[in-house]
């Protein structure tokens, strides 16, 4: 029991967000299922998929934050800024209506968003990507007329944000 507490607070401190659970209630098949000691050996992304009868499943997770912003239709032709900082390894990319307009990567983003924007209906814009450390922080921000929003997403490795705008 010492070593599994030990090893679970070795993903804690590396940023990995785990559930741990007996074999014998672990029963999604997609999931590979191993021993701390080859979690240890072997490279751990690579063992989440196949089989195996061992005693452990560890599974990492994450979460998609979303913001909705009502934006007034007149404004649609003045600059709408999306701003992605970090100094993070971040690889990742924006889509915007189901197209890929930009990648990310470390540093800081800009991109204005109004020439993507839809004057007669709703926008979707998805940042989607990974980064490393898992515990490092990542900063968005939206800015157009009269509008500013913040949102910073940290801890999980996983960057999944959405943002719809609507124009009224």
């Amino acid at each position: 029991m010492d070593r599994q507490r030990w090893l679970l607070a070795i993903g804690v401190v590396v940023g990995l967000q785990m559930t741990v659970m007996p074999s014998s209630i672990a029963h999604v098949p997609f999931l590979k299922q191993i021993s701390w000691t080859d979690a240890l050996k072997s490279d751990l992304p690579n063992n989440f998929l196949g089989d195996n009868d061992s005693k452990l499943a560890i599974v990492q997770s994450s979460q998609r934050q979303t913001n909705t912003i009502t934006l007034d239709s007149a404004d649609l032709s003045l600059p709408h800024e999306l701003t992605i900082e970090t100094s993070a390894a971040l690889d990742g990319q924006i889509v915007i209506n189901d197209e890929s307009v930009l990648s990310l990567s470390t540093g800081t983003t800009t991109l204005d968003v109004a020439p993507y924007i839809a004057d007669d209906g709703a926008t979707t814009i998805e940042l989607t990507g990974t980064y490393r450390p898992g515990n490092a922080v990542i900063k968005l921000q939206f800015e157009g007329p009269g509008i500013s929003i913040s949102q910073q997403s940290a801890g999980m490795g996983q960057l999944d944000y959405s943002l719809n705008l609507e124009v009224d």
